[in-house]
C-alpha cells in the first residue's frame, strides 16, 4: 500500500489505536455500527464511550448491507467498525461486491469507516485482497488500522 499523501499515526498496538480512535470520534449517545459477531474489544470501547450500538449480521459474502443501509437511513450513524479481511471471529472475507457497497454507503451517508485489518497476514495462498483503504478516494472518511506492515 502506498502511503504517499496519506496521514500515518503509529501506536504501540492495535488496541491502543482503536481506543484513541473511539475517544477522538465517539461521544455519548453517538450511533456506531459493528458486525455481528465482532471483536469483543471494540464493543467494550464503544460501550465505555457511551455509544449506542447497532449491528449488521455477517453473511457468507460479508455483512448484511441492506440492514446497514436501513440503519443509515433511520439513525445518525457516526462510525462503522469493520473487518473485511478474515473477520473476527468468523474468519470470513467480504466478497468484492460487499467491499465496494460498504464503501459506497459510508460515502453516501458521510459515515466514518474504521477498517481493522488485524488478520490479513494470515492468508494461506488464497490471494490476499488489498485493504478497503486502497480502494478509497482522498475525500472518503476512512481510518485504516493494521497491527503490522501491510506491503
Amino acid at each position: 500500500m502506498e502511503l504517499a499523501g496519506r496521514d500515518l499515526v503509529i501506536f504501540s498496538g492495535a488496541q491502543q489505536g482503536l481506543s484513541v480512535i473511539i475517544q477522538a470520534l465517539v461521544q455519548r449517545n453517538d450511533w456506531a455500527l459493528v458486525e455481528r459477531p465482532t471483536y469483543p474489544g471494540i464493543l467494550r470501547l464503544l460501550q465505555r464511550a457511551g455509544a449506542q450500538l447497532a449491528s449488521m449480521d455477517m453473511t457468507a459474502t460479508g455483512p448484511d448491507l441492506r440492514a446497514c443501509e436501513r440503519l443509515f437511513k433511520t439513525r445518525p450513524v457516526k462510525l462503522v467498525y469493520a473487518m473485511p479481511t478474515y473477520q473476527t471471529p468468523t474468519g470470513l472475507c467480504y466478497d468484492a461486491a460487499a467491499r465496494v457497497r460498504l464503501l459506497e454507503l459510508c460515502r453516501e451517508f458521510g459515515v466514518m469507516l474504521v477498517e481493522d485489518d488485524a488478520r490479513s497476514d494470515l492468508d494461506y495462498g488464497h490471494g490476499r485482497r488489498p485493504p478497503l483503504v486502497c480502494e478509497t478516494r482522498p475525500t472518503d472518511n476512512i481510518l485504516y488500522l493494521k497491527a503490522s506492515r501491510t506491503c
